[in-house]
């Protein structure tokens, strides 16, 4: 019943936090959360980087944009998706802060994400200012007896993920997680999806510097060859992406 009352008044809660610049759907109702630290899905990270890369703007993800039929003929039509509805949920300074503290992520020599300093580069081989936020997590249920011994601990899963910018319009989020009893095998940081981003960036750059050439398939994805120096090896933890652009 307690609990009960404790996500009915975390969905009171919602709208008045949403309207101070909460960028989330929902509140997690836990204790992190009533002291001011909250939790999401990936896809929710990528959304709130988006706000702060568009100074403080939420504009809705699109998937489809335009949808041509009988191109170059006489029934040529073109279906556009009408401007998705914005809300400025942040100020533009407040934004603009963001995205200084998150860059210094990656520019700073003591910054956790800078292995990705200068890793992404504009048409003219110019770096791409980037930023963005790592973050580990080894999640589980402590049992404590009589003076804080811990009695008993039970893994529920591992996480890693790092959200970030690059340049003025793209930005995302990467994800790598183990569930269950397995979780406790494994040590992974942060660092594991850094390492797949910058294996990514050859073809994140192909993508927004240009189509592919006639014929040749753009390739985001791609499993890394065991046999090259330069793969990912790891015991095959599960790996999701969320990524979208403004």
């Amino acid at each position: 019943l307690i609990t009960r009352f404790e996500r009915d008044a975390f969905a009171r809660m919602t709208p008045y936090w949403r309207r101070l610049g909460f960028p989330f759907e929902r509140l997690v109702p836990s204790y992190a959360t009533a002291i001011g630290s909250s939790a999401d899905r990936p896809a929710a990270l990528a959304d709130l980087m988006g706000i702060i890369v568009n100074n403080g703007e939420a504009r809705p993800a699109e998937r489809i944009n335009r949808i041509v039929f009988a191109q170059g003929t006489p029934y040529h039509t073109a279906l556009e998706a009408e401007a998705p509805t914005s809300e400025q949920l942040l100020s533009p300074a407040v934004a603009r802060t963001a995205r200084a503290v998150l860059s210094q992520v990656v520019q700073s020599e003591s910054g956790t994400a800078r292995r990705l300093r200068e890793v992404f580069r504009d048409r003219e081989g110019r770096p791409i200012p980037m930023g963005g936020k790592t973050g580990t997590a080894d999640n589980r249920f402590d049992t404590f007896g009589r003076g804080g011994a811990i009695i008993s601990s039970r893994v529920v899963s591992r996480t890693a993920a790092f959200t970030f910018f690059i340049g003025d319009r793209y930005y995302g989020v990467v994800t790598a997680s183990v569930f269950g009893r397995r979780a406790g095998e494994y040590t992974f940081t942060s660092a594991l999806p850094l390492r797949f981003l910058e294996l990514l960036a050859p073809a994140i750059e192909k993508r927004w510097q240009g189509a592919p050439a006639a014929g040749e398939p753009l390739v985001l994805l791609q499993r890394p060859d065991p046999n090259t120096p330069h793969a990912v090896k790891h015991a095959n933890p599960d790996v999701a992406i969320t990524a979208s652009n403004n």
